[in-house]
Parts: structure tokens; C-alpha cells; sequence
């Protein structure tokens, strides 16, 4: 029988920095969780590392414990990962500058940081966080830079025998190359993007094991959209993509816009594709985490609406912002709700903070909730007016699908696959238009009647 081949070796490396899943590692973990309990097919999981010459197989236990890992990690109860951001007059002490900014540190060094006087402090924290940023990025070069001398010697060593055991798990693995069969599928569902010979490796097990290879395209927005991207990562996605998509026997995509994205693009720089995308929609049959007991300090039910997201200039926080401006401009200010973002503070968007942090959170009509786990999240959800996702570009909207899964309507933008993730339960406006968007606002905080029809189809 065919075995299909999980390649689990970006999720270890990513299981290895970081405690809380993003939106692709909870796919992968899910996605793995469920195919491990099909009974129909063979499944299987690989980690490999071509600098030393290993191919083996990965017991599911350790699939397993990094899922439970980061879902506790993602269930997290410390109250201090909590961070608000919000007016002055709500609560002066978690105003945040640049150096608050600062990742890896506490929260008795985050309020010692507020006894620094602004004029100084700011400039402080804008030299410290560029010293942070400049040793994140060595690092990354050094992780990498093994990479650069193993580039041109590509194959790898039988792996019959010789294993090396250093650094490996307590569970013994086996290699590979004992099990693997011709004509077994080798699925990449993470981001292997990160490794500059990844194709290399896909075209020395496809030669000598006779496998086939598939891979799952979540977006091509480093290279349709670079504009919200660093230049390097969008260089290195479209290198990876350029030397990869030639290789798959299957392509997945999670929308049909990204699948129409990955055509369009593949024939503009002709590169040839062995077959069309298949798509496998995400759905929405997400297992909730019970709802924190309260709200965050400052937040009543009801009387907010709710924009889940990391805070980045692709997912246009600055609409947002500005329809926001113009609601309680043209109202009076007690009939407007809260505004919450949700989510950590990404790139490209400290003009916004700025802006924010400038106009004193729109006098406390905004606020900025980070670093909020799950539980926090459903209790955000559950207690919401309703949610926007004003995004400029997305592969599939998991902001959509979750709120949707909470009942909740979600006012989001028309572009690309948002559609697609809200179908005819969301209301939509053109990401560029202010005006469509403060239309739409004002209607569902005007017309309770329209929210409450809407969440009766939801549900």
C-alpha cells in the first residue's frame, strides 16, 4: 500500500524557538492530528537534515507532544503575556514606546522602562530595538549560513546505516530509507520555504527513492503584494517557489484564489506545472478553547467590535483606524463601541503606532490587546458586536472562519480569497475605500436587527 509522508522537519525547527503555533503550524498540526487517525491510508512522518545526512521517520508521539505543546502554549494563563494598549486616561502605566516594544522582556523591566523620561526614552528605545532587530537578523544569516557551502553537493548518504544519535529525541527513529517505497507521496504542508535547499533535497529523494512530492501553497503574496514585505523574505519565497513548483506532482492550495494566483504567475515567468492546483478550502470545524472568565480589564460585553489579526500593514489596520476616526467624528462619541485589535505587534506599521499613540488611542476608543491566548481569544469572540477584517490580501482569512465559528458576522474586505472564507455570511467592502467601509460600520451598529438575522443563518 502507498504511504503518504509527512514532512514534519519545519514544524520541529519552528517547535524549537517558538511555544505558540501561527496560523500555518495549527494548520499542519490539525491536518497531521487527523490524518493520523484515518484508517484508509498509510501515513507517515519525516524529519531530515541534509547537512548531516539523516532521513527518518518520526514516531506520531512526538508529533503529538510538540500539538500538546503548543496548544498549552496557545492556552497559556499568564496574565502577564497580556499587554493593553490603550488612552492615557484609561491606564497611563501600559502606554508603550519603542522600547516596551522590545521582545524577551519582562514585565518588571517593561514598567521600570516608564520612569525614563519621553525625550529620552524614545530615542533609547528606537537604538535598543534596532540593536535587537540587528542580532535576530545575524542570527538567522548564521543558522543559514551551513546552507551556503552545501548548496552545490546536494545528495545525500545512504541512510542504511551509521545514524547519528546526537541531539536526536528519546524515541528511537528509524531511517527512512528502510521503509520508503516507490511510488510513496512526500507532503510538504508547512513553510519549508525557509531552507534555500529545499528543492535540492526534493530532487534526491524523488531520484533515489522513486517517491512523488507534493506540496501546499497557503498565498503568493511575497511576490504579488511585495509591497508588505521585506525585500529579503520576498527574494528568498520566490527562489524556493521558482525551484520547487517545477518539482510537485500535486499542488494544494488552501483557496481558489491562491490556486489562481499560482497559474497566473507560473505562466507569466513560464514555468511549467506538472498539474493544476487542487483546492482544499480550510474549514471552520475549529475546537474552541473555553472562554477566559472575563474580559480584559477595560472591555465590556457588547460594547466592542473586534479585529483579530497580527498588526501589519497588509492587514490594514489603518483603515480601521481611520473609519473609526470618522464614526465618532460624525456621532456622538458614548454611541460608538470600542475598537480592539487584537493580536502582536508585526512590520511596517510604526507610523500607525505612532499615530495611535499621538491622537491618545482616539481618546480610549481604541485599544490594543497582545498577547492574548486562546482562552482570551474565545472570551474576545464571544462578547463581541461583531468582527472586521479589512485585509489587503489573503491566501484564505483564518480571522474570517474563526469569527464566523464563534456565530459572529465579520465585516471584511472583498479581496481575493475573503470571499471565499465568508461566503454569504459577511458583509463586504473594497479594502481601499474608507467611505464603503464606514457605510457597512455604521449599518451594523445602527441595525441590530440585520446582526441578529445574520447570526441566526450563522448558527
Amino acid at each position: 500500500m502507498t504511504t503518504l509522508w509527512l514532512d514534519v522537519k519545519d514544524l520541529f525547527d519552528y517547535a524549537r524557538d517558538c511555544t505558540r503555533p501561527s496560523g500555518i503550524q495549527r494548520l499542519t498540526l490539525e491536518l497531521s492530528a487527523a490524518m493520523h487517525r484515518l484508517q484508509a491510508c498509510r501515513i507517515g512522518f519525516v524529519n531530515h537534515d541534509r547537512h548531516r545526512g539523516l532521513i527518518e521517520i518520526v514516531a506520531w508521539e512526538e508529533v503529538a507532544a510538540i500539538h500538546e505543546r503548543m496548544v498549552a502554549g496557545a492556552d497559556k494563563s499568564d496574565e502577564d503575556e497580556i499587554v493593553l494598549m490603550q488612552a492615557h486616561d484609561v491606564d497611563p502605566s501600559l502606554q508603550q514606546s519603542r522600547l516596551q516594544r522590545i521582545p524577551y522582556i519582562g514585565p518588571a523591566l517593561r514598567a521600570l522602562t516608564q520612569r525614563v523620561p519621553l525625550p529620552v526614552r524614545a530615542p533609547l528605545g528606537n537604538a535598543a530595538y534596532a540593536q535587537v532587530e540587528s542580532f535576530r537578523y545575524l542570527w538567522q544569516a548564521l543558522r543559514n549560513l551551513p546552507g551556503l557551502f552545501a548548496q552545490e553537493s546536494t545528495p545525500l548518504p545512504d541512510q542504511s546505516g551509521g545514524r547519528d544519535h546526537h541531539a536526536r529525541s528519546q524515541l528511537e527513529r528509524e531511517p527512512w530509507a528502510a521503509r520508503v517505497q516507490k511510488g510513496d507521496c512526500f507532503l510538504a504542508l508547512g513553510a519549508p520555504w525557509a531552507d534555500p535547499g529545499y528543492a535540492d533535497f526534493v530532487k534526491y529523494i524523488s531520484s533515489t527513492y522513486g517517491v512523488r512530492f507534493g506540496i501546499m501553497i497557503y498565498d503568493l503574496i511575497p511576490i504579488v503584494r511585495p509591497e508588505f514585505f521585506d525585500q529579503t523574505l520576498t527574494t528568498a519565497f520566490e527562489r524556493f517557489l521558482r525551484s520547487a513548483i517545477p518539482l510537485a506532482d500535486i499542488i494544494f492550495a488552501i483557496s481558489h484564489a491562491t490556486g489562481r494566483d499560482i497559474v497566473k504567475w507560473a505562466a507569466s515567468e513560464q514555468i511549467p506545472l506538472r498539474s493544476p492546483p487542487q483546492v482544499v478550502p480550510i474549514g471552520t470545524g475549529f475546537r474552541h478553547s473555553k472562554p477566559a472568565p472575563a474580559l480584559p480589564a477595560g472591555l465590556v460585553a457588547g460594547e466592542y467590535v473586534l479585529f483579530v489579526s497580527t498588526i501589519e500593514a497588509r492587514k490594514n489596520h489603518v483603515l480601521a483606524f481611520r473609519a473609526w476616526r470618522r464614526l465618532i467624528e460624525s456621532s456622538e462619541s458614548k454611541t460608538v463601541p470600542k475598537l480592539v485589535f487584537a493580536g502582536r505587534i508585526g512590520w511596517m506599521i510604526e507610523d500607525l503606532i505612532q499615530s495611535l499613540e499621538n491622537c491618545n488611542y482616539l481618546d480610549g476608543n481604541i485599544v490594543i490587546v497582545k498577547g492574548a491566548q486562546d482562552a482570551v481569544l474565545a472570551r474576545l469572540y464571544t462578547d463581541a458586536r461583531f468582527t472586521i477584517f479589512p485585509s489587503h490580501y489573503e491566501g484564505w482569512g483564518l480571522p474570517v472562519s474563526e469569527s464566523l465559528s464563534f456565530g459572529k458576522v465579520c465585516i471584511c474586505s472583498t479581496s481575493t480569497s475573503l470571499p471565499e472564507a465568508g461566503g454569504r455570511f459577511c458583509l463586504y467592502h473594497d479594502p481601499d475605500s474608507v467611505t464603503d467601509a464606514v457605510a457597512l460600520y455604521r449599518r451594523a451598529l445602527e441595525d441590530t436587527d440585520l446582526i441578529r438575522g445574520m447570526e441566526a443563518v450563522i448558527r
